[in-house]
């Protein structure tokens, strides 16, 4: 396999070029959850989120990284993404999966602690009722991407690829006027573009490795990077956050 962080590097910053600032957005309510989104002074497009007692701030920047913290009651789970891998942190804890390089005792560490967490159940959750009422406004899209994520590292090989798939079937064809809505058209057509272009990649990239080799990991993790830039890069170019 020829893919590599710095193709990667050079991909993320050809997603995020040209972009517009922005808006601040003020907080929305709906069944699910609430949702509020602004833009940080580190660069950041931030996303904060409550429903039912569980509190969501994820942070996205232009070239892909993202911190994602999860609070429900007294427990909290941080997961944090970059070029290097994904980190997840739990009280003074803290493991770093790096792509094909991590060992099988940091993963059975951080299942264990997804497996206990309040904050992770009460998250996936979410993401489950999201998916169910076919959400695919900004907020959904996002905690659905870090949903697909935590599955992944808890051991289901197909998340990102389904979510990939969903998104593939969803922001095309007859379902895209729909989807779309709220978002100026060359935004969307940008968005689409970009999503479809990075689950064709997974699709290819996993077609290389067998289910149980672990450097499909990284196949995910490139994904992930991009579809995280894609996101970040729809809501500067619409200036209309929460679509």
């Amino acid at each position: 396999m020829t893919r590599s962080t710095g193709t990667l590097i050079a991909a993320v910053a050809l997603f995020a070029a040209g972009v517009a600032p922005v808006h601040a957005a003020p907080e929305r309510s709906g069944p699910l959850m609430t949702a509020s989104l602004t833009e940080s002074p580190d660069g950041s497009v931030v996303l904060d989120v409550e429903s039912g007692g569980l509190t969501v701030r994820k942070a996205v920047y232009p070239d892909g990284r993202f911190t994602a913290d999860l609070q429900f009651g007294g427990d909290r789970i941080v997961v944090s993404g970059d070029h290097d891998g994904v980190r997840v942190a739990r009280g003074r804890g803290m493991v770093h999966l790096r792509p094909g390089a991590s060992t099988q005792a940091q993963g059975q560490n951080v299942r264990a602690w997804l497996g206990s967490s309040q904050a992770v159940q009460r998250f996936r959750q979410l993401v489950g009722a999201l998916e169910s009422a076919e959400a695919f406004d900004g907020a959904a899209l996002s905690l659905r991407a870090t949903g697909a994520l935590l599955a992944e590292i808890d051991g289901d090989a197909a998340a990102a690829q389904r979510f990939a798939r969903q998104l593939q079937a969803r922001l095309g064809g007859r379902y895209r006027k729909a989807a779309a809505q709220g978002y100026p058209d060359h935004c969307w057509t940008y968005y689409e573009r970009a999503v479809n272009a990075a689950a064709n990649e997974l699709e290819r990239c996993l077609a290389d490795f067998a289910v149980y080799n672990p450097a499909r990991n990284l196949c995910v993790f490139v994904w992930l990077l991009k579809v995280e830039v894609a996101w970040f890069s729809l809501l500067k170019c619409a200036a209309v956050p929460l679509g």
